[in-house]
């Protein structure tokens, strides 16, 4: 018996996983929330992340038009990565269990679901090379 393969998502279904949350033994996805975006801000200041991401540098008030834009366009979709290996750094109930790392996103091929680029960013160094990528 052949299995037919899963169709693309659906914009509904992506609006919908984008507030999801997922448990891995090492590491927890959760939605880019507010409290995120100053540390994520800090990250981003560093030359050596700037030239891997080929980002450039960001006030504080851009990262968070960046955080809106990832949450609202229906062409991308991204979470945050918690180490669960380490305490909690943020003080927030959606962030428990585990500091956060970097995140994970994808950005989709217009009008195709199925095709896109994978982006993974592991910005605390204490979290590098713990298999978290």
């Amino acid at each position: 018996m052949s299995s037919q393969p899963s169709p693309p998502p659906t914009v509904a279904s992506l609006r919908a996983l984008k507030l999801e949350t997922f448990e891995g033994e090492r590491l927890r996805l959760i939605p880019y929330i507010r409290e995120a975006v100053p540390l994520y801000n800090q990250w981003m200041k560093d030359p050596h992340l700037q030239e891997m991401t080929a980002s450039e540098p960001q006030s504080l008030e851009e990262e968070y038009e960046v955080r809106e834009i990832w949450l609202t366009q229906d062409d991308r979709i991204s979470w945050l990565i918690l180490d669960r290996s380490l305490p909690a750094s943020l003080e927030c109930p959606e962030a428990a269990g585990g500091a956060l790392a970097g995140d994970v996103g994808c950005v989709f091929d217009e009008g195709d679901f199925s095709t896109g680029e994978l982006l993974v960013m592991i910005a605390e160094d204490r979290s590098r090379r713990k298999g978290l990528a």
